[in-house]
């Protein structure tokens, strides 16, 4: 067994991004974080530096703000570089969203900060400036980051590396979600925290062979449990009939296969839309010191949660707890379903497509919270159509007005929603969503009448190109011509047609 405490120093980004150029060895050169991953990163930092920030401080004041660990990360030399042998994942997307912050420093003309954070993201290697990290022989990869970091326009469609386009995506996600009140005066804070206080366990190995060990280690050795793990043995345990364990743990394994095959880290990704859908109350205000509420813990320990919730949630009985698996397996199913749907133009979920398309992942909440497990295949496509659309409505509208739908930016209302249909008929899902709607224009103005005015600006191209491909596809139908994938949906047809 290795004593990892040997080789193993924690180190803030800045010191970690600026001690190596790290590379990415090309067996794992895929970038796969989705939507959701860097999404919820975004607003775990954005909350825990929340928890400490106050407009009284002073900036050096920072120093004495609570660290946020970011895990490990485990390198290793070869031909005189370093490699990344686990940790791209998380490097990356901090390369990205440092990135976005030298954006808003240089939209804000804050130039002082931007040198200490390009030098973590741009590294001399023997007078070619690489971005970290970094895949030899990568061009595509290396256009992409040129045109985010120069902010110029990136052909995606004629990228052939997934891996590339999924940079170009969720540096997307990340201008999306970035919160609006973590800019202007309070970004140099941040930037302080994020580079200071945000921290990582460096694991070193001395060769590749080792670092593999390493992880395995601290991976697989020691049968380290995940969070769905966790959940699963709580819950078979209280069904108490070792039969019907067998029975439910090969039912699970199996149903836990399918999602993740589905789409990676499917499985935890539904629990927790399952669970905040159907069971949470409560939400942790966006204020320092605030508490972790029902909707913030279900993110980071479901487990914890359920079982300390058990009783309200799951019952007291043996039967009790076997309904309670039942309806994992029942509710996960439309949960493949939608993600399906969200990925494959699929005919009466179209708006559960285009919002997928358009980066909103907070509709599966909605959707799912509206979902009861004995509702019917047709009962099922009605309610996640017409909350879908009404998503769709919603987010074309903030478009127009120039308005940001991030994660970080709606996920109170959305949440606020799941709670107002949940596991209720059609007939009172759509009076919920119409009056949601009602009240959302009332108080935000965002109306479709800003059509007129709307335009190209610096942050919103990939909006503009939804638009439009939108438009054209109701066009195209319209005038009798069938798109590429055998469809046609546009925008004025879904708003025309749930005028809910």
């Amino acid at each position: 067994m290795i004593d990892i405490q040997q080789i193993a120093g924690t180190r803030p980004v800045s010191g970690l991004l600026s001690e190596a150029l790290y590379r990415i060895d090309f067996y794992q050169r895929e970038y796969s974080w989705g939507n959701t991953q860097v999404s919820e990163l975004v607003d775990d930092l954005a909350n825990r530096f929340i928890d400490e920030f106050d407009p009284s401080h002073e900036r050096r004041q920072v120093r004495t703000y609570r660290p946020y660990f970011l895990g490990p990360v485990i390198t290793a030399p070869k031909d005189d570089k370093i490699f990344l042998v686990d940790g791209q994942q998380r490097i990356t997307t901090l390369s990205l969203l440092i990135m976005h912050l030298l954006h808003i420093l240089a939209d804000e003309r804050v130039d002082y900060l931007s040198k200490n954070l390009e030098n973590l993201i741009l590294l001399d290697d023997y007078g070619e400036l690489i971005y970290q990290p970094h895949v030899d022989d990568d061009r595509e990869r290396t256009e992409c980051l040129d045109a985010i970091y120069k902010r110029r326009d990136f052909a995606i469609e004629n990228v052939r590396d997934e891996s590339v386009r999924n940079i170009w995506r969720q540096f997307g996600t990340i201008r999306e979600c970035f919160p609006s009140d973590l800019q202007g005066n309070v970004l140099p804070y941040f930037s302080d925290w994020l580079l200071r206080r945000v921290v990582l366990m460096h694991v070193v190995a001395p060769d590749q062979h080792m670092a593999l060990e390493i992880f395995e280690t601290m991976n697989d050795r020691g049968l380290r449990l995940n969070n769905i793990d966790m959940l699963k043995s709580h819950l078979l345990a209280g069904v108490k009939d070792d039969r019907a364990i067998r029975d439910l743990n090969v039912k699970w394994r199996n149903r836990v296969t399918e999602l993740t095959y589905a789409e990676k880290n499917a499985d935890a990704e539904f629990v927790k839309v399952w669970l905040r859908g159907h069971y949470a109350k409560t939400q942790r205000e966006r204020k320092a010191k605030a508490a972790p509420l029902d909707f913030d813990i279900i993110g980071t320990a479901f487990h914890r949660w359920v079982r300390d919730h058990s009783q309200t949630i799951v019952g007291r009985t043996a039967e009790d707890y076997r309904q309670f698996v039942n309806e994992f397996f029942e509710l996960s199913g439309r949960y493949k379903e939608l993600l399906n749907a969200s990925r494959k133009y699929t005919p009466g979920l179209e708006s559960v497509y285009h919002n997928a398309q358009a980066g909103f992942t907070l509709q599966l909440l909605v959707i799912m919270a509206a979902v009861c497990r004995d509702d019917d295949d047709e009962t099922f496509c009605r309610k996640a159509a017409l909350v879908a659309k009404a998503l769709d409505i919603f987010l074309v509208r903030r478009m127009v007005n120039y308005r940001n739908s991030g994660y970080s930016t709606v996920v109170y209302s959305i949440f606020n929603l799941a709670k107002s249909v949940r596991r209720k008929s059609l007939a009172d899902i759509q009076a919920e969503l119409a009056q949601w709607l009602e009240r959302w224009l009332e108080t935000e103005n965002d109306s479709l009448d800003a059509m007129e005015r709307f335009g190209l600006n610096q942050r919103n191209k990939k909006h503009i190109r939804y638009i439009l491909a939108r438009i054209t596809s109701w066009l195209d139908g319209e005038i009798g011509e069938v798109g590429k994938d055998g469809h046609v949906c546009g925008l004025h047809g879904q708003v025309e047609e749930v005028s809910i």
